[in-house]
């Protein structure tokens, strides 16, 4: 199948040589793939595509509802934009989608990928923009072999990346522009966190260690998760936080005087990022109950014993609620 130009309507594709768009439309439904999907321009509307061949795409655009990588697939991007529908990208063992220009973007769905790295080449550029109420879910690595490739969040939903110490995510730079940025793992590369967007250590609570610089600019926030189990930690070489930055620490397990590690950084913090410091930037609400402190290259994060009353005091307080009830009765 060769289209080059006007509209082309087909089914079921199953495909073992090449299917070819270089202009025009063509809608192609279900593709089973073990030869070569090639678009270089136009635009190429698919459903679900199964493919242990090669999608390779140097122009022009290519939608997908989802995609499984089976046996030997290969993904690789070199121009254009490819639009991953709500079945994302999913893979039997670990795949690559290689990454040597043009853009790989999401539209407004709900999407998961799945034991997949991407390979990030010079100039190229993966955007995610989940919008309000949905979510991306990346659970591998994006890894930058060259000097200029970026990853970028927009959109005001979710994007929530897992990668491993041993397949960490590499970049030139991480910018979350919109939304929300829940990363748990290993990264190196630089994270700059813009006004109105959100950055949360780990995947619910978790950890995120970042061989680079964090940078959190006036109006960004950054979100620490706390329960039972634990709280959210980043590790970073360097941060680098303004004044108008906003800490927002939602702890639903709060011990009074339970003290967490919530930042580190390789070098002592400089004067200027004293306790002073840290706590203006506290929500109303996580001021009530946190207390910050710096510890040479550590912020400590404390339940305040005043904001909870001990288990003692709760006694006292629903025993005199019980007699005030008990006398208003007897009234």
């Amino acid at each position: 199948l060769d289209v080059s130009g006007g509209t082309a309507n087909a089914g079921t594709i199953t495909n073992s040589g090449t299917v070819a768009v270089s202009g025009g439309t063509a809608n192609l439904g279900t593709v089973t793939n073990a030869g070569t999907l090639d678009v270089s321009g136009g635009t190429a509307n698919a459903g679900t595509i199964t493919n242990s061949g090669t999608v390779a795409v140097s122009g022009g655009t290519l939608n997908f509802d989802g995609i499984s990588i089976a046996d030997n697939g290969i993904i690789n991007i070199s121009g254009g934009t490819v639009i991953p529908g709500a079945g994302g990208i999913t893979a039997t063992g670990a795949h690559t989608v290689n990454l040597s220009g043009g853009v790989f973007t999401t539209n407004d769905v709900n999407w998961t990928a799945t034991d997949i790295t991407a390979t990030l080449a010079d100039n190229s550029e993966i955007e995610f923009a989940p919008q309000a109420g949905q979510s991306i879910q990346w659970t591998g690595a994006l890894v930058n072999n060259a000097q200029n490739a970026s990853v970028v969040k927009n959109g005001s939903g979710v994007l929530r990346i897992d990668s491993s110490e041993n397949n960490p995510t590499k970049a030139k730079s991480i910018l979350v522009n919109m939304g929300e940025l829940d990363f748990k793992g290993y990264l190196t590369s630089d994270i700059i966190v813009n006004s109105g967007a959100t950055l949360s250590p780990g995947n619910s609570v978790g950890t995120l260690n970042v061989t680079g610089g964090v940078t959190l600019n006036d109006g960004s926030t950054l979100l620490i998760e706390q329960d039972e189990t634990g709280i959210d930690v980043l590790n970073a070489t360097t941060l680098t936080v303004s004044e108008n930055a906003i800490i927002d620490i939602a702890g639903t397990y709060l011990q009074p005087g339970a003290t967490y590690t919530i930042l580190t950084q390789a070098e002592d913090f400089a004067e200027t990022y004293d306790d002073l410091f840290w706590n203006s930037l506290l929500t109303p609400t996580s001021a009530y109950y946190w207390d910050l402190s710096v510890v040479g290259n550590m912020v400590l994060a404390a339940v305040d014993s005043n904001a909870v009353p001990e288990p003692s005091t709760w006694a006292l307080l629903i025993l005199g609620a019980a007699g005030l009830l008990y006398w208003r009765k007897r009234k």
